[in-house]
């Protein structure tokens, strides 16, 4: 079920720095009914997906929290396309600054050509419906570097056009006066990882 792809460029913040906490939102499987995804299994898939992309550690800067919102699952039928709806949430653990926080919705198409069983069928379309989530996740993590990079370039546009000063001595510094443009409160909302 793990992603297994392509390394990704993630912020170095992040790297081997990512600690998870326990998924919560599955439920275990009745063998009477039908395949579901239980939180020991997205734990699992979540630890060697991130691990492969080296953003795992057992006590890192970072805490990922993720909930299993929905699932959605066929009864019956043909092809089974499975959606699942995760919540990833990034807080940074020495003064809880939530870096990341958003729902991802993923498919998947298990088709009779990947199982004639019905059951097996349901189970690979849950799966590949993880896995598709969690490739989505990691293409997220991958470009908030490009986005922080792009976030500071408009503001610093921003606060050019604004009242500069800078001083010539031989410590130069750069002073800046915001007005209601800017507020400071949008300032302080950035946290760049």
């Amino acid at each position: 079920m793990a992603y297994l792809g392509d390394q990704k460029s993630y912020p170095s913040e992040l790297e081997q720095n990512i600690e998870i906490k326990p998924t919560t939102g599955g439920k275990a499987t009745n063998p009477l009914w039908k395949s579901e995804i239980d939180n020991e299994s997205l734990q699992a898939t979540l630890e060697k997906s991130l691990d492969q992309q080296g953003l795992l550690s057992a006590t890192g800067d970072y805490q990922l929290n993720v909930i299993l919102l929905e699932t959605d699952q066929p009864i019956f039928g043909l092809n089974f396309k499975v959606t699942t709806v995760i919540q990833y949430v990034i807080t940074e653990v020495s003064n809880g600054t939530v870096v990341f926080d958003e729902p991802i919705t993923a498919q998947f198409t298990a088709t009779m050509d990947d199982a004639f069983v019905a059951v097996k069928r349901l189970r690979l379309a849950n799966e590949g419906s993880i896995r598709a989530n969690i490739e989505l996740f990691l293409d997220r993590l991958s470009k908030m570097d490009n986005e922080i990079r792009l976030t500071m370039h408009i503001i610093t546009g921003a606060l050019s056009s604004k009242t500069a000063s800078t001083d010539n001595s031989s410590n130069s510094s750069l002073s800046v006066v915001l007005d209601e443009d800017v507020p400071s409160e949008f300032l302080e909302s950035l946290h760049p990882l």
